[in-house]
């Protein structure tokens, strides 16, 4: 079976890069109390996207 694409993955990149961006900005509508909840959220999605890679990289 061949190697599969996901669209989804360019996707949610742009979508964290977004997300990181606008709780960079201090002026964004973002509550304070949120932020570093959504934050975590973001570093948690990156560590499971390089951790993925690797699985991917030993199953090659």
């Amino acid at each position: 079976m061949g190697r599969q694409t996901w669209p989804a993955a360019v996707s949610l990149s742009r979508t964290l890069e977004a997300i990181s961006r606008v709780l960079a900005d201090p002026g964004s509508d973002v509550p304070e109390l949120i932020r570093g909840t959504v934050r975590l959220l973001v570093e948690e999605v990156r560590l499971l996207e390089a951790r993925i890679a690797q699985l991917e990289r030993e199953l090659a």
